[in-house]
């Protein structure tokens, strides 16, 4: 699920926490109780790789946080990981390539129980 989520250049802080993606995102979360989530943190490739990696944690992080403290999302539900700039959507060296790259995107997982049978 790619959230809509607005970071100023070189920030971690979360311009659009209420962004109908996100809303979207902790309805489902709330209604289904036996996901968890890993929230990815991506980057453009402009500037030096750690630099960039360290960014993208730091971002995914602030979502995490952001689900956890503004909606409620139990933090055992939810990892944080950053990519830098090693998941590139577009490898462009363009403004656009660098806008489709800075993102989050969050990867859902159930558990599912089952009885079991000898």
């Amino acid at each position: 699920i790619a959230l809509d989520v607005l970071f100023a250049n070189n920030s971690s802080q979360i311009e659009n926490p209420e962004s109908a993606k996100i809303l979207e995102f902790v309805d489902f979360m709330q209604r289904y109780g036996n996901t968890n989530a890993v929230v990815e943190g991506h980057t453009s490739s402009v500037g030096r790789a750690e630099y960039n990696q360290f960014l993208s944690q730091k971002r995914a992080d602030a979502v995490r946080q952001m689900l956890i403290n503004k909606y409620g999302i139990a933090g055992d539900r939810l990892t944080a990981l950053g990519y830098g700039e090693t998941q590139l959507k577009d490898p462009a060296n363009t403004a656009e390539a660098h806008r489709v790259n800075r993102r989050i995107e969050v990867k859902v997982s159930a558990k599912v129980k089952t009885k079991a049978t000898r």
